[in-house]
């Protein structure tokens, strides 16, 4: 019997360079103010890291909407039969949270390219808003091209500070200080 078969023999070719070539960012070691403030250990967030990572990104994005929340300009959410491009509107931004941006997936990227551009188009500045500064480089520089005004860690936590008059950073630091 004949096993030989060139285009099998292409896939599997095509596939093995393409593992071979891939660039894996192991998943952070380190702590950030908002696992600090629960008392989230590295080991503990490794133990289940896409339930930890969905979480406390749900997490930010209230915290977040909540301070915007008391913003004279404050709008919610703008769904559309795709989705939700951004979490919620403030004054001429659109405002989008992540927790971290550590998906190099193709199609995520692409969505969130094609939101910073139809954003854009009704006359919003796309502003992503993330909490931790390890995201994926290549991510981040994806999104800047297509549009997203970036800001990550302090960046993020200042501009938040000067739009709402209150300072996210420090309430998450006391919230760690009184024991969670």
């Amino acid at each position: 019997m004949n096993n030989h078969h060139p285009s099998l023999e292409s896939i599997l070719a095509q596939y093995r360079d393409s593992f071979n070539a891939k660039q894996f960012v192991p998943a952070p070691d380190s702590t950030d103010v908002l696992m600090a403030a629960f008392g989230i250990t590295p080991e503990l967030k490794k133990s289940a890291i896409q339930f930890w990572s969905r979480e406390l990104g749900m997490c930010w994005e209230h915290l977040v909407s909540d301070l915007f929340s008391s913003v004279p300009q404050f709008g919610p959410a703008i769904k559309t039969e795709f989705g939700e491009p951004c979490d919620f509107t403030s004054a001429e931004r659109a405002i989008d949270t992540k927790y971290r941006l550590g998906s190099g997936d193709s199609g995520t990227l692409r969505k969130l390219a094609s939101n910073a551009h139809w954003l854009k188009s009704i006359g919003y500045i796309p502003t992503m808003l993330i909490l931790r500064e390890d995201s994926l480089h290549g991510a981040i520089a994806h999104m800047s091209k297509a549009g997203w005004e970036v800001l990550q860690g302090e960046d993020a936590f200042n501009f938040i500070s000067a739009q709402s008059g209150r300072d996210l950073l420090e309430i998450l630091r006391a919230t760690r200080a009184r024991g969670h």
